[in-house]
């Protein structure tokens, strides 16, 4: 048997219309907007450090990070993503590191299929 297979792992992001209509509906529609944003701006750059600090070996800082990722997700209805980190904060305490990197893998896929999807949303509203 000499067949190669490539695996393209592919998932659906998912993001909770409800928790966006919530903000709008408590902060108004421009507060709601800057807080995305600033959310947003702040997840891109809690993904690429929860990466660096994993290559880096600094496993607490992957909890630190992850952990902020999660709290992130939830403010932006980011369901699946928040999943996903906490599976990621489950493997740093198995000590599996085979584990921790698919899974912070699969946070960081997870991550920009749920910007792609918020994007998504964004332009069905104009």
């Amino acid at each position: 048997m000499s067949a190669v297979f490539h695996i393209r792992p592919d998932e659906r992001a998912r993001v909770d219309r409800d928790q966006l209509e919530t903000l709008v509906r408590s902060l108004g529609p421009a507060a709601a907007d800057v807080a995305v944003a600033r959310a947003l701006e702040d997840l891109v750059e809690a993904l690429d450090r929860a990466g660096r600090r994993l290559r880096e070996g600094d496993i607490d800082a992957v909890r630190t990070t992850v952990r902020l990722i999660v709290q992130l997700s939830r403010q932006l209805g980011f369901t699946t993503l928040a999943r996903v980190g906490r599976d990621v904060l489950e493997t740093c305490a198995s000590c599996d590191s085979a584990a921790l990197s698919a899974t912070m893998a699969r946070l960081e896929r997870v991550g920009e299929g749920s910007l792609q999807a918020l994007w998504d949303l964004q332009d069905l509203r104009v």
